[in-house]
């Protein structure tokens, strides 16, 4: 990639995602792919994918959701979700660093590590689970903070917050577990790691080193070695 730009590295797959680039129609995303800026992304109803850029830093998109990486740069990461449910973690970032998920109706600015965002009918929710989040109305008419453990719902001209309980919390943070691995860099990180493939007959919850990582089929990308593999 040129100096001011990223590439992800996919680090968990599961279920129907497509990959479109430019005007070429969407293909099938694989464990493979890099990710880059104006990829868009189309998960199908039981489809997932999550993608790692930095050290601590990436998102998972849940089922049945469109995301586009409309920037992504070291210092500006810039996630255009179209509808559906992403969740996005921040690792250690310098000053000046800035990442947005921006809906239909508002902004997202990370000030945190850890949060949910899902658009759905002019609707945006955001859960945060660690540190601070911003959420900015398109045409910068409100803004208002959420410090974690918080729930909040954003609509035309009306906001509702709660905090999160514990359970809920947890139950979260377990539901958007991403598969992050040790990073140097894009190349280190793929030449350290392989594919872990798991099927099964019924379907299973996969768990992998003690981390439940969701429901097979599911692609996953592990550190060469020798693995733990729970199926549930």
């Amino acid at each position: 990639p040129r100096p001011d730009r990223l590439e992800a590295l996919v680090t968990l797959l599961g279920g129907d995602v497509q990959l479109a680039r430019g005007d070429a129609p969407g293909r099938k995303l694989s464990l493979d792919s890099r990710l880059g800026a104006a990829d868009r992304i189309t998960t199908g109803t039981s489809g997932r994918v999550a993608a790692q850029w930095s050290e601590g830093s990436g998102f998972l998109l849940h089922g049945d959701a469109e995301l586009t990486l409309a920037r992504l740069e070291p210092r500006t990461q810039r996630l255009e979700l179209g509808r559906g449910e992403i969740s996005v973690r921040v690792g250690p970032h310098e000053p000046g660093e800035s990442l947005h998920v921006i809906t239909p109706d508002h902004i997202v600015s990370v000030h945190g590590t850890w949060f949910t965002v899902a658009s759905s009918q002019h609707t945006t929710t955001v859960e945060v689970l660690e540190g601070t989040v911003e959420v900015t109305e398109r045409d910068g008419s409100a803004s208002t903070l959420l410090t974690a453990p918080a729930r909040a719902t954003f609509g035309r001209g009306r906001t509702a917050s709660a905090p999160l309980s514990g359970h809920e919390a947890a139950r979260l943070r377990a539901a958007s577990e991403m598969n992050f691995l040790p990073w140097t860099g894009l190349d280190a990180a793929r030449a350290a790691t392989g594919a872990l493939l798991i099927a099964s007959q019924p379907a299973a919850e996969l768990a992998v080193d003690g981390v439940v990582l969701g429901d097979t089929p599911l692609d996953v990308r592990r550190p060469l070695g020798r693995h733990y593999v729970e199926l549930k």
